[in-house]
C-alpha cells in the first residue's frame, strides 16, 4: 500500500508538472512582478542581437548588452582581476544599446548608440545617446541630480557643444526632431508626461506575466512585458527565464527579432 500511494503521488507531480511547462497554452498565464523580470534582463549573462522589421521589411539590427557594474567601477571598463562572470558586490547596472537602421538612401541610414547606468534599486544614474547620421552626429549626456542636458553636435570638423537648463527641457521635442521621422503616426514629442521635467514612468505603464513560444516544434517558457504608452501605444516585449530579449513588438508594425531563436511564433 505503502508503495502504491508513493507511485501515484510520484505521477500525479509529475503530471501537474508537465501540464504547467508544456500543457495548457495560456492558460497557464499568470501575472509577475515587472522587477523581477527587469532584473533578469539587466543580470543576462549574453547579449541579445535582434533584426529590425517594419511591415515585414527588414530595417537594420539592434544590440543590446547589459552587464553588472561592481563597486567602484563606473561602468567605462575598469581593470578587475576576478574570474569572468564572477562579481564581489554589485554597484549597479549598466546597459549598452547599438541600433542601425539601413537603407538605399544615406537618409536613411542612422545609428544610435546608448549607455544608461542604473543604481541596484533600478533608478537610472546616467544616460549617454548619440545619434549618427554620417557625416552628421548628435550626442545627448544626463546625470542624475542634474537639472541639465549636455548635447554635443558635430558636421564634418564643425563641433558645437550645448547645455539645456530645466527650462529648456520643456522644449526638449526640438532637440529631437531628426528621429521623428521614425516615430510611429500620431506620436506626439510634446506630449506632457514626455517632458524631461515630469514624474519618470509617468508616460508610461508596465504590466509582466508568464508567457511562452513556440519555436519549430517546441515550446519555449518566456516572460511578457507590456507597456502602454501616452495611454494610447502599446509595446510588447517578449524575454527568456534566462532574461534574453526574445522579440519587441512596437507600434505601426515595427518588430525586432532575436536572431537566435528566429523564426518565433507567439499563439
Amino acid at each position: 500500500m505503502a508503495f502504491g500511494f508513493i507511485t501515484a503521488f510520484w505521477l500525479v507531480m509529475n503530471v501537474l508538472l508537465w501540464r504547467a511547462e508544456y500543457g495548457g497554452g495560456r492558460e497557464t498565464v499568470s501575472e509577475v512582478p515587472v522587477e523581477m523580470v527587469a532584473r533578469k534582463v539587466l543580470t543576462s549573462a549574453d547579449r541579445s542581437t535582434l533584426t529590425i522589421q517594419h511591415q515585414g521589411q527588414r530595417m537594420g539590427q539592434f544590440q543590446w548588452v547589459p552587464s553588472i557594474l561592481e563597486e567602484g567601477q563606473d561602468g567605462r571598463g575598469g581593470v578587475t582581476f576576478e574570474p569572468e562572470g564572477m562579481v564581489r558586490k554589485a554597484s549597479g547596472y549598466l546597459l549598452e544599446s547599438d541600433l542601425s537602421l539601413v537603407g538605399e538612401e544615406p537618409s536613411s541610414r542612422w545609428r544610435v548608440v546608448t549607455r544608461v547606468e542604473l543604481e541596484t534599486n533600478l533608478v537610472w544614474r546616467s544616460i549617454d545617446i548619440k545619434v549618427i547620421q554620417r557625416p552628421r552626429s548628435w550626442q545627448f549626456r544626463v546625470k542624475a541630480g542634474d537639472d541639465a542636458v549636455h548635447v554635443r553636435s558635430e558636421a564634418g570638423r564643425t563641433v558645437s557643444e550645448q547645455v539645456f537648463t530645466a527650462a529648456d527641457l520643456r522644449q526638449w521635442a526640438g532637440m529631437m526632431g531628426p528621429l521623428k521621422g521614425f516615430l510611429p503616426p500620431g506620436f506626439d514629442l510634446a506630449h506632457p508626461s514626455l517632458s524631461m521635467t515630469s514624474v519618470p514612468g509617468s508616460a508610461v505603464r508596465w504590466t509582466a506575466g508568464d508567457d511562452w513560444f513556440r519555436v519549430g516544434r517546441q515550446r519555449i517558457r518566456a516572460y511578457s512585458v507590456h507597456a502602454r504608452l501616452l495611454d494610447r501605444f502599446d509595446v510588447t516585449i517578449f524575454v527568456s527565464r534566462a532574461g534574453e530579449l526574445l522579440k519587441i513588438s512596437l507600434p505601426d508594425h515595427y518588430e525586432l527579432t532575436n536572431e537566435a531563436v528566429s523564426p518565433l511564433e507567439h499563439p
